[in-house]
Formats: C-alpha cells, sequence, structure tokens
C-alpha cells in the first residue's frame, strides 16, 4: 500500500538516516530509481478505500475561511465512494475541477498517503484549500465597435461563502457610449456542471456618427454557460429605444425611430484551441450564435439571427515565428412570422463590416447601403458641405482573410511580440429583405455576384495590446462599390478578438 500512496502522488521516498549512524558520519545518498507510473499501471485496480480527508482549510492572508462547508463536503463525496487506486485518483482530479470551477481558491492541493499503516487497503487523503480575496477593484480600457472605452468595477467575491460572485461596472466610451451593469454570477448552482449569471444593464449606444442615431437599452440577460465555456443558452430581455439626437438621421432610420420591446433566446457554441487570442502561432478557433427574437411577448420584434466565425493558425516553420492565419466568418438575419419579406429589420441588430478586424482598407462600418442625411439647418454653416451618409448595415454578411505574420528579428520586436505581416481580405454585405425582391433572390445575388464582393491587399506591422490587436498597415483596396469608405494608403487600428 506503501508504494501504491507513493505513485498516485508521484512524489520519491525520502530516504532517512538510520539513528545509529553519528552525526560526524557522511550518510550515503540514496538515490530512488522506481518508475513510479509502471509501478501504478500494476496496483491501481487495486481495492482500496479513503477513510478519512484531512481537511486544512485558510482564508485570505490568514483571514476568516467563508466558503459553506456544505459546497465542500459535497465534492468530496465521490473521493469516499471511490474502491481502488484508480478511482480514488480521478475522483480527486475531478473534485479539484470542480472546487477550481468555484473560482473563490487560490491553491487547491491534494495528497494521498497510507494510514492507518495496519490497513493495507485504506489510506487517508490531506486536502489544502486557500481562498482567493474576497473583493477586486479593476479598471481597463476596450475597443468595442470602433470606439474606445474605459472601464471601472468593483467585483465581491464568495462575500456570503456560497461561492457567488457580484460584479458592478461602469463603461465610458470617447464618443459618449457608456453602461451601468451589475452580474451576478453562480457557479455550480444546486450542484449542477454549470454557471448561472444573472445580469442588469443600462446601455447607451451612440451611433451618430456612423448612423445618425444613439440606442438605449435598459433590461436584463439570464445565461446558463456550461463550466468548460462551450455552451451557453441566454435570455435577454428590455426595453430599446432608438433617438435622432442631431435630427439629421436619413428616412430609413427615421422609420426605425422610437420604442420597442427586446426578447431574445439565444444560444452559443465556443471551441477555443488557439495558444493566444490576439497573436496565435497555432490551433484554430470556432464560434457560432444563434438567437429567436420575439417568441414571447406579443408585440416583440420577430427575427433570427445566426453568426459563425473560424480561425486557425498553421506553423510554417518547427520554431512557429512564421504562421499562417486563415479564417472566414458569416451571418444572416431575417424577420420571421406572416408576411416577413416585407418586413425590414431593426438597424440596432444588423451586421456592419469594415476595419482592421474584419475588412482591411476599409473604414469601420464602411461597407455596403448606405442612405443621404437630411441636411443640416439652412443657416448653418454646414449646409453648404458635401452630402453625409447614414450607414444602414445589412442582413447579410461574410468575410474572408488569409494573412502570413512572421517575427521581426531584433530583442525589441522579440520582446514586444511585434509581428510582420502580409494579408489578403474579401467581404461583402448586404439586405435580405425591405427591398423589391424576395429573399431568395437577394440570397442568390450576395452569393454569385462576384463585383459585390470588396478585395483589399497589403502589409504591415501588428502587436498585441491592451486594447487589443494593434495593427499599422499599407492598404491597396482591389474591389469596392460606389458608396463604401475605402482607405488606400496607411491604415491604423485596432483588432479585438471574435472568440471571447
Amino acid at each position: 500500500m506503501s508504494s501504491a500512496t507513493e505513485a498516485l502522488n508521484e512524489k520519491p521516498v525520502e530516504a532517512k538516516a538510520d539513528a545509529s549512524v553519528s552525526a560526524s558520519e557522511k550518510i550515503p545518498e540514496v538515490k530512488d530509481s522506481t518508475d513510479y507510473t509502471v509501478l501504478f499501471e500494476k496496483i491501481k485496480d487495486k481495492s482500496c478505500r479513503v477513510i478519512h480527508i484531512d481537511q486544512q482549510l485558510e482564508g485570505f492572508n490568514n483571514s476568516r475561511f467563508r466558503t459553506r462547508t456544505q459546497l465542500i463536503e459535497t465534492e468530496l463525496e465521490r473521493i469516499y465512494e471511490a474502491k481502488t487506486l484508480s478511482e480514488i485518483h480521478e475522483a480527486i482530479e475531478k473534485t479539484g475541477r470542480n472546487l477550481s470551477h468555484l473560482d473563490v481558491f487560490r491553491n487547491i492541493d491534494f495528497l494521498v498517503y497510507e494510514e492507518p499503516v495496519n490497513e493495507p487497503e485504506s489510506c487517508t487523503v490531506e486536502m489544502r484549500l486557500e481562498e482567493k480575496n474576497w473583493y477586486k477593484i479593476h479598471a481597463a480600457t476596450y475597443v468595442q465597435g470602433g470606439e474606445n472605452s474605459m472601464e471601472v468595477g468593483l467585483g465581491i467575491h464568495n462575500a456570503t461563502g456560497g461561492a457567488e460572485h457580484l460584479f458592478v461596472s461602469y463603461e465610458q466610451g470617447f464618443q459618449k457610449s457608456s453602461t451601468v451593469s451589475a452580474v451576478l454570477e453562480q457557479p455550480r448552482p444546486a450542484g449542477l456542471p454549470v454557471s448561472l449569471e444573472i445580469r442588469g444593464h443600462q446601455l447607451l449606444r451612440n451611433e451618430q456618427r456612423y448612423s445618425s442615431v444613439t440606442e438605449q437599452l435598459r433590461g436584463g440577460v439570464v445565461t446558463v454557460r456550461s463550466m468548460d465555456d462551450r455552451h451557453a443558452v441566454h435570455y435577454e430581455g428590455g426595453w430599446r429605444s432608438l433617438s435622432d439626437p442631431s435630427g439629421r438621421a436619413c428616412r430609413s432610420i427615421r422609420q426605425q425611430l422610437g420604442d420597442s420591446l427586446r426578447s431574445v433566446f439565444g444560444y452559443r457554441f465556443l471551441v477555443n484551441k488557439r495558444d493566444n487570442a490576439l497573436l496565435p502561432t497555432r490551433g484554430w478557433a470556432l464560434r457560432l450564435d444563434s438567437e429567436v427574437a420575439g417568441l414571447v411577448p406579443q408585440g416583440a420584434p420577430r427575427t433570427l439571427k445566426q453568426q459563425a466565425a473560424f480561425s486557425a493558425a498553421l506553423p510554417m516553420n518547427p520554431e512557429g515565428n512564421v504562421v499562417l492565419h486563415v479564417g472566414a466568418s458569416g451571418g444572416v438575419l431575417l424577420p420571421w412570422g406572416k408576411d416577413y419579406e416585407q418586413k425590414t429589420t431593426s438597424i440596432a441588430d444588423r451586421f456592419f463590416v469594415g476595419g482592421p478586424g474584419s475588412l482591411r482598407g476599409f473604414l469601420f462600418k464602411g461597407v455596403g447601403p448606405s442612405e443621404v442625411r437630411r441636411p443640416a439647418a439652412a443657416d448653418s454653416a454646414a449646409a453648404s458641405e458635401a452630402p453625409e451618409f447614414d450607414r444602414l448595415g445589412g442582413d447579410a454578411f461574410a468575410t474572408l482573410f488569409a494573412s502570413l505574420a512572421f517575427q521581426l528579428p531584433g530583442t525589441w520586436a522579440q520582446r514586444l511580440r511585434v509581428h510582420g505581416q502580409t494579408f489578403v481580405n474579401a467581404a461583402n454585405l448586404a439586405p435580405l429583405t425591405g427591398n423589391d425582391r424576395s429573399v431568395r433572390e437577394n440570397a442568390k445575388a450576395f452569393f454569385t455576384n462576384g463585383s459585390d464582393w470588396r478585395l483589399s491587399t497589403g502589409f504591415g506591422v501588428a502587436l498585441p495590446s491592451a486594447l487589443g490587436r494593434l495593427e499599422a498597415n499599407y492598404c491597396v483596396v482591389l474591389n469596392h462599390k460606389q458608396g463604401d469608405s475605402i482607405k488606400h494608403g496607411f491604415q491604423i487600428g485596432f483588432a479585438a478578438s471574435e472568440f471571447h
């Protein structure tokens, strides 16, 4: 049994000096050449049971231990139920993972040893848990929707001992967008292998720069997520208000102004096997998002929305400093219900394309349908300027890209992870409803009309940063349509990861 427990812990036997050896004599070094992996394979199916688990529970910085005993005891039951060394090993691994998913422990350690020594088919487990700090204050910067923003927040963890997490945050954008939110997260509610998240928020999104519209959304989201983050289902309910503070919105947008109910059921599937979110050298990632809006209650706008994104990094040499990146993304948004082809979708739900994150060589939201804004007041100096356009977005989009990234020489470049890159981008964006053609005709034209696909190529440098992947590129636009906002020559911007 001694060998069995040593194999389970993969720890060598400590050589101890005999009491009869004098202190002046040199104790010869004892080398243990036992292959514990082989030994464990030989004895892993032998009968063994855990008779006691010695719990060493430590609060953060020697403070009071907060986590409720019942949460821990529930996870330890499977260890007591194990009947062989192999089952004990598997039970400890699963218990360790589940305790880690609670996200309240800084250290989780298990040790198995032979005790009592007079019972060869019994063992004792020593468990040490050290809690994390119960609060956290953070400040961060982001790039979301082409707008830089700053966020400050407070997180309170495990305050009542139930492994709950409360986050309160305020985010302010440089273009006057803002978000106030409170999130309560409960890992493994009732012992289930999921995480429950309840979020309440008030969001103000300022899109006047692109579409002469401001969106205000008050509501909440309830999300149930698998512990590995691969699957998530959610329901979002709230009240949406679209307004035109400038009074210059085009006719298509003015028709959508006002209040509406937002009621959405959604599902997300996410796999991310890349070794880095911003500049991966190997691996792949896949994300699928599905939403159905308007199932309940009566009168809520009814839409179906599907999005998909795929990215892969393929190393071109053994060192991994030359990497081929390929990827594609796409989405469809459609009304549903009676006479759905005559209905239009909300500009707040539509897709937009353009910028380093989706289509290099084009400005952010610079692709697709647009409409002339209303002129400024007659006594304004702006009335005589060239007409401005509102971006309308689209109901269907697709993007394709390929780039070859390579580590730049020099110590400074390696420390900052500055990479050179050459790239090719392609994208298309179009409406599917609200015009004189059927959805089928619009969809066929979207895929088959090659002249509608925008193309660009170029070269530049990229490096990871707190705001996302910073890129400085020289872009050549190979194909665009009238009304697109293009950026020939140098373009600098941030690209955030799609897989989060």
